[in-house]
């Protein structure tokens, strides 16, 4: 195509729809820098993908109707819009990343940016996701999941009309028919794969169809309000709505989505006079904003997560509000300087040309900083390196914990650590606490010629009869009480004399750190914490009678001690040595005083059907419960011990349980 040829028809340009563009920037942005405040903030993402929807379906249609639809400048428009921004964003994480980040964590950023430069954010997110996923505020570039859907959807959604175009289908029912389809697709995956309906875009597509059959039908039959209040106030009470709505949801679109997507529909259907529009979405700084959202939607988490990892904790409320204002200078100066520029003007080929090979150039360099393990090399990851690869957790995770049904699978339920040959003689099983514990475990095993049968399951508690309260649709997957259930069935069919039960207990019975998973043996009995207690009591007493009456011996491990904050936090803050880096550590007194309730619970049994473990001896001083000890961290995170903390337990462990334990009632 010649620099003279034909351009795509444009749609006509809607101040009200930069507007709403901030009205939806400004959520996500209160929701990252203030979650606490702005809780149903993320539904800005889809007040975007409506918006997102229409646009791009409104060029669709009217360029297939007018005979003038060209791929090329289609995605040529595509590339001029969406990469120059994002290499900038992109190029500047690998930058600053280079000073300011451990090995692990610049390799996992490393492919980050290769993803955000693929488009394919969401898919890597997605498959990354786990108990032990980095959390969301240490990942700089998590927000580009939904420009992922979209570019997907960018990439997808023109063939499928195209090829409707030319078979002289019915557009609006191929619009309906997609919109349908992924619908079903988010409610069924609700329930079957919380995280998958979250980032899949089979399970998102649906919002950006909203805005395609929007497009299609106020393209044959433009709105005329006149002005009407109702449209564009009764789509802001929606999306208002939504906002409400979501406000600690963990399971998200579902039928909730549709508050914020129809409410974005309406407004937009409300057509740029409608009352709400007019008044409100055209003011001249919701515009400003609204043009200036792309970036400014680039760069504000970015700002906010290298800002958390470079302070060693979440950031004042001050410098989060700095940092947000920062943002908005960076969004405009990215859109006068970078954005327009290329957008704009004459020589297309060259602004079309400049923004792909930027983007090549920088995928190419993230995919670098990944499989070269985060360049070890630099002199930031040298500086912290000996104690930074000392926090590890097992790398045994995927095979030992969370195995999907493992409660009713025919088989891979459990894994087997120690002696690799004949029967198990000890069954061990808990929660994420007792997957810390699979080094311990394994040397345990290998070293007395025992086999092990590990089974475990996030917020689980090893006890019989009781049901985690923790979340509806993860236990579906997940369930507890069938789990153990099944491990007892299996201790019991093949005579196995020891049990080894292991958990945070704190996490069902509650301690100062406020956090609670609680549980019951009765589904009807409001959760709290003293309902908790009584149900874990309960269950800890019928566990230990049930095993005993089939003569088998209950190992009950007191639980490690749980840090303030993250080892590499602390890590961070020190002077590179254990001193400084322990004055993050908890102290005795606080340890004990967390723990003083399922201490008490499980002490009860110490000879009385079962033996109690507890390792405080080994894990703290006089004074405190270190988070470094010669020169090595003892932590994964702030409550799961590394490899170097589990295995510090062996000689406790094997001279406790030395000689005491019949492993076998048919030796």
């Amino acid at each position: 195509m010649s620099e003279n040829a034909p351009q795509l028809l444009r749609p006509k340009y809607r101040a009200d729809i930069d507007g709403l563009r901030a009205v939806a920037v400004l959520a996500v942005v209160g929701f990252h820098a203030f979650p606490g405040v702005f809780a149903g903030g993320f539904v800005g993402v889809d007040v975007f993908f409506v918006i997102s929807g229409f646009l791009i379906s409104t060029i669709l249609f009217e360029n297939f109707h007018a005979g003038r639809f060209s791929f090329v400048e289609f995605y040529r428009r595509r590339i001029r819009r969406i990469f120059p921004a994002l290499t900038i964003v992109l190029a500047a994480c690998l930058v600053f990343g280079w000073f300011t980040l451990l090995a692990d964590e610049y390799r996992q950023l490393g492919k980050h940016v290769a993803a955000g430069a693929g488009f394919v954010s969401n898919i890597v997110l997605w498959n990354e996701s786990g108990y032990f996923d980095n959390a969301a505020g240490l990942k700089p570039l998590l927000h580009l999941w939904s420009l992922g859907v979209e570019e997907q959807f960018y990439l997808l959604f023109p063939f499928l009309l195209w090829i409707g175009w030319r078979l002289r289908a019915n557009l609006l029912g191929i619009s309906v028919g997609v919109a349908i389809v992924s619908f079903a697709f988010n409610l069924v995956a609700l329930q079957r794969d919380p995280i998958g309906d979250f980032y899949s875009p089979a399970t998102r597509f649906w919002e950006l169809m909203i805005g395609a059959i929007l497009a299609y039908r106020m393209g044959k039959t433009p709105s005329d309000t006149g002005g009407a209040a109702w449209p564009s106030i009764a789509g802001m009470l929606l999306m208002a709505a939504g906002v409400l709505a979501t406000r600690g949801q963990t399971h998200f679109p579902g039928w909730l989505a549709l508050l914020p997507t129809l409410g974005t529909a309406a407004v937009i259907s409300a057509g740029p006079e409608g009352w709400f529009n007019r008044v409100v979405l055209r003011q001249p700084i919701l515009v400003t904003l609204g043009l200036i959202s792309y970036p400014l939607y680039l760069w504000h988490h970015v700002l906010l997560t290298f800002a958390r990892i470079t302070h060693a904790a979440v950031p004042t409320p001050a410098t989060r509000l700095a940092l947000v204002g920062f943002s908005v200078v960076l969004a405009w100066l990215t859109y006068k300087l970078i954005e327009q520029p290329f957008r704009f003007g004459r020589r297309i080929h060259a602004r079309t040309a400049i923004p792909l090979a930027g983007m090549i150039a920088v995928g190419v360099l993230g995919s670098v900083v990944f499989t070269r393990g985060g360049l070890p090399g630099r002199a930031f990851a040298v500086t912290f390196d000996a104690y930074a690869r000392t926090a590890a957790m097992t790398p045994r995770e995927k095979e030992c914990f969370d195995i999907p049904n493992a409660h009713s699978t025919t088989g891979n339920w459990y894994c087997r650590l120690g002696e690799a040959s004949g029967p198990p003689k000890i069954v061990a099983f808990g929660d994420s606490h007792a997957l810390s514990l699979v080094p311990l475990l394994e040397r345990y095993g290998s070293e007395n010629h025992l086999g092990i049968l590990f089974a475990a399951g996030s917020g689980c508690p090893p006890l019989l009869g009781v049901q985690s309260l923790r979340d509806p649709v993860l236990m579906q997957h997940l369930d507890c009480r069938a789990l153990y259930q099944r491990t007892f069935d299996y201790v019991q069919a093949n005579s196995i004399r020891t049990v080894f039960l292991i958990a945070r207990w704190t996490l069902y019975t509650g301690a100062d750190t406020g956090e609670l998973y609680p549980v019951t043996t009765d589904v009807s009995t409001p959760a709290t914490v003293e309902s908790s207690r009584r149900a874990f009591a309960s269950a800890l007493q019928q566990t230990i009678a049930a095993y005993r009456r089939i003569g088998t011996r209950v190992v009950l491990f007191a639980d490690s001690p749980q840090q303030p904050v993250e080892p590499r936090d602390a890590l961070r803050r020190s002077n590179l040595s254990d001193e400084s880096i322990n004055e993050a550590a908890v102290s005795l007194d606080k340890h004990r005083a967390d723990q003083r309730w399922p201490t008490g619970v499980l002490s009860q049994y110490n000879g009385n059907g079962a033996v109690v473990l507890n390792f405080d001896d080994v894990l703290c001083d006089s004074r405190i419960c270190p988070i470094a000890r010669n020169g090595k961290l003892l932590y994964f995170d702030d409550d799961h011990l590394s490899i170097e903390g589990s295995l510090l337990l062996y000689p406790e462990l094997n001279r406790r349980l030395s000689g005491t334990l019949e492993l076998s009632r048919n030796p």
